[in-house]
């Protein structure tokens, strides 16, 4: 996306952002291929608070956004709540890149009286007329799917807050 628009600017730089992301590509498929592989022999690929953080830093590193943010878990939670938090995450920023043109994220992830509580907020474009999308509709279901509660929030023209309560279910702890 950011050699797609330095290139569209006639800026510097717009060819080296396109290769370096052709690389990441093809690196991100060969993680996959050894992911699946190491799914199907039972094993995780990397944990769960690590993993949300190479998401954060790598957005950083390969794009123009800032991303603040704080994962403050005081314990392990449910393999389900973490593909959960993980794949909304992910959707999170894509969809806040994509279609709001954030520059700037704020992510928080926390546990409080056996809860847990996601927030993301981008400081995009924003959109009065939510639609939800394949992506929004799959974390939406998601979380609903285990009793949580999701909520979309527009800024006027300040941007967009993705949040949910994952409540305790002691049947999946």
């Amino acid at each position: 996306e950011a050699g797609k628009r330095l290139l569209i600017k006639d800026k510097p730089g717009g060819l080296d952002k396109i290769t370096l992301a052709q690389e990441q590509v093809r690196k991100g498929l060969k993680d996959i291929r050894s992911s699946v592989t190491m799914m199907k022999e039972g094993k995780d690929l990397i944990e769960f608070i690590p993993s949300l953080k190479l998401i954060l830093e790598d957005t950083k590193l390969h794009t123009d956004v800032k991303i603040q943010y704080d994962i403050s878990l005081s314990k392990n939670i449910p393999k389900t709540y973490e593909k959960i938090i993980y794949n909304s995450l992910l959707e999170g920023i894509t969809n806040g890149i994509k279609h709001g043109n954030a520059k700037e994220f704020i992510f928080k992830l926390y546990d409080s009286d056996g809860n847990i509580f996601f927030y993301l907020e981008d400081k995009g474009l924003g959109s009065e007329n939510i639609i939800l999308g394949f992506g929004l509709t799959n974390m939406k279901e998601s979380v609903e799917s285990v009793n949580g509660e999701f909520n979309l929030k527009y800024l006027k023209e300040k941007g967009f807050i993705i949040e949910f309560i994952l409540k305790e279910d002691l049947n999946l702890w």
